[in-house]
């Protein structure tokens, strides 16, 4: 690729499928269980690829574009289709998703300020019916970014030092280095 790839996201689905998001090309990497190629999706909707889900007993893969939102990716036709958002709320902006009862649980970096969202999705997977908070801690979460679920909470990196360091990878002396710190968000409704 002439601008080089970012390959930033990976994430285990639930057929065994490793998916690989390539923000800077942008393609989706697909390896099958038993192959020792990569597959690559590609699509016109695709811009910078961010996180993943998959819902379990399904070949549907949603994965956040940072510039165009949550999208459906249709892994038998390779048919891409942007969620509609819920109303007065937006997917733009998500980095780190997971699946969770029906809903994608997304960290929203790409706005002010950064959070982390619920996006429930009605009955055909291709709206999102309500986007509810479930976190934003400003103090803490300055550029929140990955997170998994462990038990009964969303449990996310909540200062990922990201915009601590130019594109190129230099520190940035002005901005100073936190330790680490992992919250967890209870996902009880």
């Amino acid at each position: 690729s002439p601008r080089g790839h970012a390959l930033g996201d990976v994430m285990l689905g639930p057929a065994g499928d490793v998916f690989i998001s390539d923000s800077n090309d942008p393609v989706l990497y697909r390896l099958r269980p038993g192959i020792d190629t990569l597959e690559a999706i590609r699509h016109p909707l695709f811009r910078s690829l961010q996180g993943m889900a998959a819902p379990p007993n399904a070949d549907i893969l949603y994965v956040a574009d940072y510039s165009h939102g949550l999208l459906r990716v249709d892994l038998s036709t390779r048919a891409v289709t942007r969620l509609d958002d819920a109303p007065a709320s937006t997917s733009l902006g998500c980095d780190g998703l997971v699946w969770a009862g029906g809903a994608i649980i997304a960290v929203q970096n790409g706005v002010a300020p950064a959070r982390i969202m619920r996006f429930v999705l009605d009955g055909t997977g291709m709206r999102i019916a309500r986007a509810e908070l479930l976190d934003r801690n400003t103090l803490i979460a300055d550029e929140p970014t990955i997170g998994t679920i462990a038990g009964d909470e969303f449990v996310y990196v909540a200062n990922s030092q990201w915009e601590k360091y130019t594109e190129g990878g230099a520190r940035i002396p002005a901005r100073r280095l936190t330790a680490p710190v992992l919250l967890g968000v209870p996902l009880r409704k």
